[in-house]
């Protein structure tokens, strides 16, 4: 037997041998089907795929635009790159690595990528992206950018007619077409050329003449003239040598602002933020400025011996270097999307709505379950009344923080709703009602990087209000006081910091609310990661005893109980009526939580109090947890009578009805 066994080794060990030295000579493609678990056929037609591939990758940029003027120098690329045939290996946007991501599964061909171009000087540039794959092939794709941070020109004219006053003069894009040009707010419709004459009759009355001209790559320049028959009207010229319009810094907050500034008689005084700047050579004014971290503004006025003032205003952005950026963080959503504008023939506001729409009905979704809509290369955001908004609460936790200078805390990918108040009394405007304006709101971080995270609406105020005093700064035109409501959704991958949100309508900003974005929480149940809370369609409100009670019951997931560890400590809620899950109104006044019970983690069930004189209208409401927030709406009917009321867990579709005054 133990012979046996001997001979049978070495015979194996031969026949291994001999099959060895027979395959250096056998093509692979006579060998069998498999061999030791390898399929042969099957690696070889993969790898003569991947060598027979001849296909030139597809490349597409979908920001910038091509030949659209830009008032910053950096500019941001953004497309798809598509193998055709094997994977992308690498994309150069002028001839530097861009990010790539890729999309759909990991044999996916296609991938996005991004990346910054910045120039040195204006002028007409082009940006070239190439591309290749793993197989070698290359392909490239260039468009043209025109870059014009110089602010127009104004040489304006007045003559007396009676008692009214002849306007006219010439604008200079100086390296852009004129888009828009504004006497006293009425708008001149121009021709869209880089010198455009104008004019327009004002009456005498309506002194001071304030002059604004705006160019396609959206520099304003701005004339007041307060004595119409001086022999100079001509104001200075402001020219900015640095720093750039967008540029960011981040090794010190210490800049120079540099300022060429020339006048047809005299200059007699030029200022930065307040501060009067010295002459250092003929024509040129400089000063040291500290920048605080985030985005900041910098006005420019220059004045001549004439009185004629000139006006200037660009933005630039401090933020230290932290490491690394976290691009998602566990129980976010991280789908990003992106606002490519087009060219700035209308409103502002208009087209990022437009476009916000676009993207909403792409993803078939809301908002809160985007992870960002990101505002490509995006104008300046001018700021508008000071404001702040108002945290959804828990009754025995504290989600969110306030710095010591009052300003809130959001951590991010948190969305909920909230009336907009007013820091001080700025005293009231009055609204048109033109249709066609939206109200947009957006979030610019302390990188400038700046997002489409909301829509905004008016609202009559509750005419018994509460007790709390409240400062009204819009209303309509028969002087009926107007509350500001806006939903907000915080990116996942804006940079923790600084930030501002800023509603916009039409090329306004109705209000600015500074605040600063901080982590998400890690939340978990059971020692399982709980994601932010997502309402479902499933919402069933009705009205009863006489209008005066609601009972609502909300479907959804990811609602908490009693019990979560929140970043990593174990916390439990004393009440029994409690939950890490809770449900508010916006506006509140006029409904008043009576009961509230959570059924499991997917159901909601309330009871709540209406008085007499609530307010028809959309009624948002925010489901709440540590994790995050979701909005959904009810719509109170006039009159308010027993029955079964219209909701919907994508409030986006009400305010984009419900945006324009009535």
């Amino acid at each position: 037997m133990r012979k046996k066994n001997t001979t049978y080794s070495l015979t194996h060990v031969g026949l291994v041998l001999l099959l060895s030295f027979l395959f250096q000579f056998i093509p692979f493609v006579f060998l069998p089907q498999t061999y030791a678990g390898t399929d042969l056929n099957q690696t070889k037609l993969v790898e003569s795929k991947k060598f027979d591939d001849a296909s030139l990758p597809i490349i597409s940029i979908d920001a910038p635009l091509t030949s659209i003027a830009y008032s910053t120098r950096k500019i941001f690329v953004y497309g798809s790159a598509d193998g055709t045939g094997s994977k992308i290996l690498e994309v150069l946007i002028n001839g530097q690595p861009a990010e790539l991501i890729q999309l759909g599964n990991e044999s996916s061909e296609k991938f996005n990528f991004f990346g910054d171009v910045e120039f040195k000087s204006d002028g007409k540039f082009t940006i070239t992206v190439n591309a290749r794959d793993k197989a070698g092939n290359t392909s490239d794709t260039n468009l043209e950018v025109i870059i014009d941070t110089v602010f127009p020109r104004l040489s304006p004219a007045i003559e007396k007619f009676g008692d009214q006053l002849k306007v006219t003069g010439l604008a200079d894009g100086t390296g852009s077409n004129i888009l828009a040009i504004y006497v006293n707010e009425e708008t001149i419709q121009p021709i869209f050329q880089e010198k455009t004459e104008f004019s327009i009759f004002v009456g005498e009355s309506e002194v001071p003449i304030v002059i604004s001209v705006v160019d396609f790559a959206g520099n304003q320049s701005i004339l007041i003239i307060r004595d119409p028959f001086a022999v100079d009207l001509a104001p200075p010229h402001i020219r900015v040598l640095t720093p750039s319009d967008g540029q960011s810094f981040e090794e010190s907050p210490k800049i120079e602002v540099k300022l060429e500034v020339t006048d047809d008689f005299s200059v007699k005084e030029v200022s930065v933020n307040g501060v009067i700047l010295t002459e250092s050579d003929n024509g040129i004014f400089s000063g040291n400025f500290i920048l605080n971290p985030g985005v900041n503004l910098i006005s420019i006025k220059a004045v001549d011996i004439n009185d004629n003032e000139a006006t200037e205003k660009i933005e630039v952005s401090y933020f230290p270097k932290v490491g690394e950026i976290p691009v998602s963080e566990a129980g976010l959503p991280e789908e990003k999307a992106y606002i490519v504008l087009p060219p700035p023939t209308r409103d502002l506001s208009d087209i990022i709505f437009e476009e916000f729409l676009k993207i909403l009905e792409q993803y078939l979704t809301d908002i809160a379950s985007l992870g960002s809509i990101e505002i490509a290369n995006p104008p300046i955001i001018s700021k508008g009344p000071d404001a702040s908004v108002e945290a959804p609460k828990f009754k025995e936790f504290d989600i969110f923080e306030e710095t010591s200078e009052g300003l809130l805390v959001i951590p991010k990918g948190f969305a909920f709703a909230s009336d907009v108040n007013f820091s001080t009394d700025p005293g009231k405007i009055e609204l048109s009602e033109e249709k066609g304006n939206q109200n947009v709101t957006l979030l610019v971080d302390s990188r400038g990087k700046t997002f489409a995270i909301g829509f905004a609406l008016f609202q009559e105020p509750q005419s018994n209000s509460s007790a709390r005093i409240k400062k009204y700064r819009y209303q309509t035109t028969d002087g009926q006081s107007l509350d500001l409501t806006t939903t907000l959704t915080i990116p996942t991958d804006a940079v923790e910091g600084d930030a501002k949100v800023t509603i916009i309508r039409g090329n306004n900003s109705l209000a600015t609310i500074p605040l600063k974005i901080g982590s998400s929480k890690d939340v978990k149940v059971r020692n399982k990661i709980v994601a932010k809370p997502e309402i479902s369609n499933k919402i069933n409100a009705i009205v009863e005893k006489s209008g005066k009670q609601l009972k609502l019951r909300i479907k959804g997931k990811n609602f908490v109980g009693r019990t979560a560890i929140i970043d990593g400590k174990l916390e439990k809620l004393v009440s029994k009526a409690n939950f890490f899950t809770n449900v508010t109104f916006i506006p509140d006044e006029g409904i008043k939580i009576k009961k509230f019970k959570l059924v499991n983690s997917e159901t909601i069930i309330l009871t709540a109090e209406l008085s007499e004189n609530i307010t028809p209208g959309i009624k948002l409401f925010n489901v709440i947890t540590p994790k995050g927030a979701d909005i959904g709406a009810i719509i109170f009917p006039s009159p308010i009578t027993d029955g079964q009321l219209e909701t919907t867990a994508t409030p986006e579709s009400l305010l984009i009805e419900d945006t324009n005054l009535e």
